[in-house]
């Protein structure tokens, strides 16, 4: 062994030699250790974020499957001033509330910062939106203000709670599979909340018994966007899921939809419709839990 060897390996005791030549290589299996292990480490913290924000969109489906049903409600009642839907109105904001409640308990031990400032920021604007909901329907009941005002508080704030599907679409990188299906699913819940807003419309409408021309406007508009939102769901959804929906939404309800939209859209000049409010709400609300159950 040479001298710079030597001078290597010249310790004051054994003890001290002894533990270098253990450290060094537990220090490098280490090393190596983490290395290999990084990736799985950090492939598991993502799936464990995918699975709590995929807690909190079931939270936040089931409450915008009600405040959509609660929109299209108000919109029937307020439009009629008061002559429709006196008595389900009441019903429903019990329904929201209960959901709304459950939704908020969670937000209570969601830590929204540990998935970044804008998940936080969107959480928290979300908060501040819900927490108007009370005064928005004091405004219906009151019958003040306009019906695209009080409406579209329920819209923007729907429209809030579905950009949270975004985030989790987001962090599906770590699967090309579940990136493919968040989408299928992100365009679903937007078709499904613009057949949530013709709902509305359309009770106004059949509530008034006419069409205004911002309704007109607003219903042909709807038509295309949610055109457009099916055929991105069809891009990105697999077979099975295709043959899910085409084997689940389908039937007298769903068709019965399609007929009064394009009796009213043939007849938008006409004086009377003669289809009634609270009927057209029923069955579109068949049509729409069909699409939720997909």
């Amino acid at each position: 062994m040479g001298d710079d060897m030597k001078n290597i390996f010249n310790f004051k005791s054994i003890k001290t030699a002894f533990l270098v030549l253990l450290v060094v290589p537990i220090l490098s299996i280490l090393y190596f250790s983490y290395n290999y292990l990084k990736e799985p480490f950090e492939l598991l913290g993502k799936m464990g974020a995918v699975e709590e924000l995929s807690e909190l969109a079931v939270k936040s489906s089931a409450l915008v499957h009600e405040l959509q049903k609660e929109r299209g409600r108000s919109s029937g009642y307020f439009n009629s001033q008061g002559e429709k839907f006196a008595k389900e109105l009441p019903e429903q904001r019990q329904l929201t509330n209960d959901k709304l409640r459950d939704f908020m308990s969670l937000l209570e031990i969601f830590d929204a910062e540990s998935h970044g400032k804008e998940f936080s920021k969107n959480i928290g604007n979300i908060k501040n939106m819900l927490g108007k909901l009370e005064s928005n329907r004091g405004t219906i009941d009151r019958f003040e203000s306009s019906a695209s005002q009080v409406l579209g508080y329920y819209t923007n704030t729907i429209s809030a709670m579905l950009d949270n599907v975004n985030l989790i679409a987001d962090l599906s990188s770590v699967n090309h599979d579940l990136f493919n299906t968040l989408l299928a699913y992100k365009n679903l819940l937007e078709f499904k909340e613009r057949n949530g807003i013709i709902r509305a419309v359309y009770a106004g409408v059949f509530g008034k018994d006419k069409f205004t021309n911002f309704f007109y406007k607003r219903a042909i508009e709807l038509d295309a966007e949610a055109g457009l939102l099916f055929e991105n769901f069809q891009r990105y959804a697999t077979k099975a899921q295709r043959d899910a929906y085409d084997n689940t939404v389908r039937g007298k309800d769903v068709k019965e939809v399609g007929r009064m939209k394009q009796f009213a859209l043939d007849n938008q000049k006409s004086i009377s419709f003669g289809i009634d409010a609270a009927y057209w709400f029923n069955t579109i609300t068949k049509k729409i839990n069909l699409i939720k159950n997909v």
